[in-house]
């Protein structure tokens, strides 16, 4: 079954149109490619002893995957390390074939889903392990884009920041019922825990929507150790200075760090320079 996909610009609300590898703690920039321009900045923050984040940049085909395993389990970073390598393998393949697509991405996440969950069925001391996942597959003037868990990704484009993933947490549930306000859900012991992830699960649903890209925009893929620690407002507020892409991931870990660093924190940066098919 695959997940929902919506084919929108997000901030219209008009129909859309139409060599790497696993990337270690610091500052990397990667070269502009399909008009893009990625970087990313990843450090294990104050508290955690070792970094449970994974993330890849993928300039030749356009793509990009941040992944945050689950904290206090065993086998977080090895949930995060292999949904990376399922996940970019795949991609690469399909890159071969065609372009940028929801469906690919959908397939990629499930495949990494039921290679995490055997290999913790396979191996005792790594049962019960699990990562999110969030990525962004970019050609022409589209972007596909596909999350599980709550590793976000948010498009800065004319000075607004619009979210783009809704969070697969308890705590996004109860908002979105009622339940509880922005306030309670913010404060509540349960924000954390997870509706979906890749492998506790033998099947998981990966949702995946498809945007519209301009000249100028701005995309951000980001663990949680950042939105725990920055506002949304303080990070559109970096996102908006227009420092070039390497700077403002960096700048944006060193804020999550200033503020308590208290998770492993990774924010990849994409900036769209050209887009061929863009018409104003």
């Amino acid at each position: 079954m695959q997940g929902h996909t919506r084919d929108t610009d997000p901030h219209s609300g008009r129909p859309a149109g139409s060599g790497f590898v696993l990337l270690p703690q610091g500052r990397t920039p990667a070269p502009t490619g399909r008009g893009l321009q990625f970087a990313a900045a990843t450090h294990e923050g104050l508290v955690r002893e070792r970094n449970e984040d994974a993330h890849a940049l993928m300039p030749e085909i356009g793509a990009a995957l941040v992944a945050d395993g689950m904290g206090g389990r065993l086998g977080g970073a090895e949930a995060s390390r292999f949904a990376i390598e399922t996940m970019r393998a795949l991609l690469a393949e399909a890159a071969r074939h065609g372009p940028p697509s929801a469906e690919a991405l959908d397939h990629a996440a499930r495949a990494a889903n039921a290679r995490i969950h055997h290999i913790a069925q396979s191996e005792p001391e790594l049962c019960g392990m699990g990562t999110t996942i969030a990525g962004v597959w970019a050609h022409g003037c589209r972007a596909c884009i596909v999350h599980v868990g709550d590793t976000r990704v948010y498009l800065l484009r004319g000075g607004a920041l619009c979210r783009l993933t809704a969070d697969h947490t308890i705590a996004a549930a109860y908002l979105a019922a009622g339940i509880v306000d922005m306030e309670q859900a913010a404060r509540a012991p349960y924000r954390h825990a997870l509706t979906r992830a890749l492998g506790p699960q033998p099947e998981v649903e990966p949702e995946t929507r498809v945007v519209a890209l301009r000249p100028g925009d701005r995309l951000l893929i980001c663990s949680d150790g950042l939105t725990e620690e920055v506002s949304e407002a303080a990070i559109g507020a970096v996102l908006v200075a227009r420092q070039d892409a390497e700077t403002t991931a960096d700048f944006l870990v060193k804020r999550a760090l200033a503020r308590g660093g208290r998770d492993n924190v990774t924010a990849v940066v994409i900036d769209v320079h050209g887009c061929p098919l863009f018409v104003a």
